[in-house]
């Protein structure tokens, strides 16, 4: 889905919220009293897209022109979280301004861009990680007049979706953790995806919560419509280290760097099915980038048959740490590396990605594959010279966490999580196609429907579809979906079809 659409979706459901009020239409010293700020998750990180002003009064007409906004701010960078840097003032770019469904309501559009546009976190060196500005208010300047109203709310869309409230103790550690649960996943096994964040999204000592590890890497993709549409509606888990996932004791050791939180990880993983009855233990996905592309690597070599499959994003494991016996041990699980060619970070070269596959194959490995990007370029933004926005080379979670990943399988193309959605620890299923028409995700309903145990009729007086499901049946016309037949495959959108389930 385009983003332009995904924003404009994201405005007019929180639009829909707000409550209406009028007021008498006076034009002259209307003041701001407050605004909710809507912040999303994008390739580069959160990103804040809208102000949704409140004012005293009611107006006809705004332009965005006559605003000019600005976050009183703490820098987005500092040494460590006990040195505080003062406050400073960056401005945002005001790219359209309307009247809300009421008309004392006034939207404001912020530019959305890698390199100017505003993003809330201030990431923090030692230990490191993202959390949200200590200091972050919107300063607005209309009509020569200046306000610094209250923040009343802040939307984050999908986010708000998560459980964040998650917090495992083992030994000692805690570690925190957001979760997602499809809707309607009490009536049936649904899978589990699980992810492992990178260096950057800790949470620094438990300071941060699990929105930094949702918003860091866009991890918010994996609840979005594209990629449940594909698992069939799927549990997402996302722990959060205190540091990062390579804190350990032993870095040169033919063991492999030892983690302190790999028993802790394993033990809240394991928590988390105990009490998630609705998890299919057959199809449980663990993929990561960087560090936690490393952790992906240790949690197979322990459990190797508890993963149906496993997507590891730049990671680093050296050739030291690797045995022939660690290869033999997971050799029959599906993996798909995914790595950029020139990624920089001396801790995670491509060449770590290139070996591990080929010593797979070596040990009869049928079902790994690797991804290799050369460049990771926008196809939205462009830099000052019009070229593609060009992204560190080590972001090679920006194509699998937009599903732009697909390779060739049985003179086929198919992509990461069509691929993933097919593998399952007892036998693999065909993978659900999907199509994508004007933004909107269409799924075959047939091999959905059977995807969640459901049987599917059809009523031949009144051309409805029949659907029954834990013994109960309803009905419904192909034509009142928006829907379509393509060679006799029905075709209906991914949001109704969920909806059923």
């Amino acid at each position: 889905m385009k983003m332009k659409n995904v924003l404009l979706l994201t405005l007019s459901l929180i639009l829909s919220m707000l409550p209406i009020t009028g007021f008498a239409n006076e034009t002259a010293s209307i003041s701001i009293e407050s605004y909710i700020m809507v912040v999303e998750g994008f390739d580069w990180g959160p990103g804040v897209t809208y102000l949704i002003l409140t004012l005293d009064a009611s107006v006809e007409e705004v332009n965005a022109e006559d605003f000019t906004v600005a976050f009183y701010r703490s820098p987005s960078f500092r040494m460590n979280p006990d040195v505080e840097a003062d406050p400073i003032l960056q401005e945002a770019v005001v790219v359209n301004a309307f009247i809300g469904e009421a008309d004392n309501i006034v939207v404001l559009a912020i530019e959305v861009h890698p390199g100017t546009g505003v993003n809330p976190f201030t990431f923090t060196l030692s230990p490191m990680g993202n959390d949200w500005s200590s200091v972050f208010d919107a300063v607005i300047t209309w009509n020569d007049e200046d306000f610094m109203p209250e923040r009343t709310q802040k939307i984050i869309p999908i986010v708000d979706d998560f459980d964040l409230s998650g917090r495992f103790v083992y030994d000692e550690i805690t570690l925190q953790y957001a979760s997602f649960a499809p809707p309607s996943a009490s009536t049936s096994d649904r899978p589990l995806i699980i992810w492992l964040h990178g260096g950057g999204e800790g949470s620094i000592g438990n300071t941060a919560g699990p929105e930094a590890a949702l918003l860091g890497n866009r991890v918010t993709q994996l609840a979005a419509p594209e990629i449940q549409g594909f698992m069939g509606g799927a549990h997402v888990l996302v722990p959060q280290t205190p540091t990062a996932w390579m804190s350990g004791a032993d870095f040169q050791g033919d063991g492999g760097y030892s983690s302190v939180y790999e028993s802790a990880l394993m033990a809240l993983i394991d928590d988390f099915i105990a009490n998630t009855p609705t998890v299919d233990t057959n199809r449980i996905y663990i993929g990561g980038c960087s560090n936690g592309g490393y952790m992906v690597m240790r949690l197979l070599f322990e459990r190797p048959n508890m993963f149906a499959a496993a997507w590891p994003i730049c990671l680093g494991y050296r050739e030291t740490w690797i045995t022939d016996e660690k290869i033999e041990r997971i050799a029959h699980v599906p993996i798909w590396f995914i790595h950029d060619y020139y990624d920089p970070v001396g801790a995670t070269p491509h060449e770590d990605s290139e070996r591990l596959l080929s010593l797979l194959l070596d040990a009869g490995a049928e079902n790994v594959h690797l991804f290799t990007s050369r460049g990771l370029f926008s196809h939205e933004f462009y830099d000052e010279d019009g070229n593609p926005w060009q992204f560190d080379y080590h972001w090679s979670w920006i194509p699998p966490l937009n599903n732009t990943v697909s390779t060739m399988i049985d003179g086929q193309s198919i992509s990461l999580f069509e691929w993933m959605a097919a593998q399952t620890l007892a036998v693999s299923q065909p993978a659900i196609p999907q199509r994508i028409v004007d933004g909107t995700v269409y799924v075959p309903f047939r091999l959905f429907a059977y995807a969640q145990g459901a049987e599917v009729g059809w009523d031949v007086d009144t051309n409805a579809v029949l659907i029954t499901i834990d013994g109960y049946t309803r009905s419904f016309l192909v034509s009142e979906t928006g829907g379509f037949n393509d060679n006799g495959t029905v075709f209906i959108p991914y949001e109704f079809a969920y909806s059923i389930f």
